[in-house]
């Protein structure tokens, strides 16, 4: 409400971080889309791959989220695929996903996780909060990461009019934060500019941005 009262709208980030999950805070073994060796934050540990229940109570709890901040207030929900550090992203990933079920395999296939999730948030709020896609276009490794012109790009157009909007750019996380003296303003934008042209939502971007002129 504090939020409200300044006029502002207050969003929500649901965030899983799935196999890249460190034990030292829950004891809880970390889960992925395959069993892997993991050594997140200097913490070495062996992630568990999900059975189809794990992603039937993954993709509930997510929902259950999606309700408590539309219960709370939340103005706007954010569905979380923007690092590489997020169960999403992991699932997408061929280099994480090597599952041969439905889950695995084909782009559609990685893909499918993420649709569940947005397409079930979307039926959990209704059209009282906004459903924002936060989404990495693009990794920065090549071939062996998404890459804009080819399977970024095709995840958009998949799921091009699903969300309210989308918030896109580059992971990980070293290429997404750059520091004004190694980066121009708005050096995001050769990767992540063609959304606009797959979607009728609006888009947003980062970039260490500090000129509103550039920011239109």
């Amino acid at each position: 409400e504090e939020v409200h009262r300044h006029g502002s709208l207050a969003g929500i980030e649901l965030v899983h971080n799935g196999q890249t999950t460190p034990n030292l805070y829950s004891r809880e073994v970390p889960i992925g889309p395959m069993h892997r060796p993991m050594n997140w934050s200097m913490a070495p540990i062996q992630a568990r791959a999900m059975d189809k229940e794990d992603i039937r109570a993954y993709r509930r709890a997510h929902r259950e989220a999606a309700l408590r901040a539309r219960r709370i207030g939340f103005d706007i929900v954010v569905v979380y695929s923007g690092h590489d550090g997020t169960m999403p992203t992991h699932f997408l990933a061929r280099r994480h996903n090597q599952r041969t079920d439905e889950y695995g395999g084909s782009l559609e296939n990685r893909l499918r996780l993420f649709r569940e999730l947005l397409e079930e948030t979307r039926e959990a709020v209704g059209d009282t909060t906004a459903v924002v896609v936060r989404f990495a276009v693009d990794e920065l490794m090549g071939p062996d990461g998404l890459e804009w012109q080819s399977e970024g790009r095709e995840a958009v157009e998949m799921l091009a009019e699903l969300p309210d909007m989308w918030d896109v750019n580059v992971s990980d996380w070293s290429n997404d934060s750059k520091t004004s003296r190694f980066a121009p303003e708005g050096y995001q934008e050769e990767y992540v500019s063609f959304v606009k042209q797959v979607t009728t939502k609006p888009v947003a971007t980062v970039g260490r941005y500090t000129s509103p002129d550039a920011m239109v």
